[in-house]
């Protein structure tokens, strides 16, 4: 065959063509699917990372739970952690504080799990009382209960403390009614009460009212540190309270803690 015959055209392949074509539309369409399944993956890992996110936090409570159970030398179990409830890196904190520096008259505002674990402290201590001013009936008794289970129903008071008004600075403020509350000098204030959506700023009164009470060289700490009312609260009874120091303390819902 000479070079000019090799240079001939070749005559076109329709079953070639359609072959050709054939196989780059099954490439475009696998490619289309294989994006769209990495998508899918994607979308479902950030998913799965936002639910992670909460059960990566709980587990962290689980190291502190453990610790209280040690500390406290505790053989019931403690009512649930989660929720509402005060979390086991605020009650440590708590425990901790009331175990080394053995207050003598401890105020609650707001009943539940930190009554048990303050009353266990003061047990082990064979020394303090606590008194907890909660405003719903319901929830005073359940922690009587619970006190009584625990067998420091000596050692804490449940006073079950309406919401009343408060006339506070030329304002009024719904806050606990104080009637059943001994007048003594407090040696620590835990303030986890009421829920800020009984009212606008509902932890301030804590402030005129009780932190006026605390004796030199008293601390008061505020569970839910991070919510803007608190700080908000605690910003105003450190420009009206003078001698009032803060600083916070890194818990899950975050803690602020005033001294004097």
């Amino acid at each position: 065959m000479s070079v000019l015959g090799l240079l001939e055209p070749v005559e076109p392949n329709p079953m070639g063509m359609v072959l050709l074509v054939g196989l780059l539309l099954l490439g475009l369409l696998t490619s289309a699917a294989t994006l769209f399944k990495v998508w899918r993956i994607r979308a479902s890992l950030f998913r799965v990372e936002d639910r992670l996110g909460p059960l990566e936090q709980t587990f962290r409570q689980l190291e502190p739970l453990q610790a209280l159970y040690i500390d406290l030398r505790l053989d019931r179990s403690l009512p649930a952690t989660r929720g509402w409830a005060a979390s086991p890196d605020f009650l440590v904190l708590l425990a901790r504080h009331v175990l080394a520096r053995r207050p003598n008259v401890i105020v609650e505002c707001g009943s539940g799990v930190s009554t048990i674990v303050l009353a266990r402290c003061c047990e082990l201590n064979k020394h303090g009382h606590v008194y907890s001013l909660e405003h719903h009936a319901g929830y005073a008794e359940s922690t009587r209960v619970e006190l009584a289970r625990h067998e420091v129903s000596h050692r804490a008071e449940v006073l079950h403390a309406p919401l009343v008004p408060h006339e506070l600075g030329g304002a009024r403020w719904s806050w606990y009614a104080l009637n059943e509350l001994p007048d003594l000098e407090i040696d620590m204030l835990v303030i986890d009460g009421p829920p800020g959506h009984t009212g606008a700023l509902a932890r301030y009164p804590a402030g005129p009212v009780l932190l006026s009470r605390l004796r030199g060289g008293g601390v008061a700490f505020l569970d839910d540190g991070l919510e803007a009312h608190v700080k908000q609260a605690v910003a105003r009874c450190t420009r009206e309270i003078p001698g009032l120091s803060t600083q916070s303390a890194e818990c899950e819902k975050g803690c602020l803690v005033l001294r004097r």
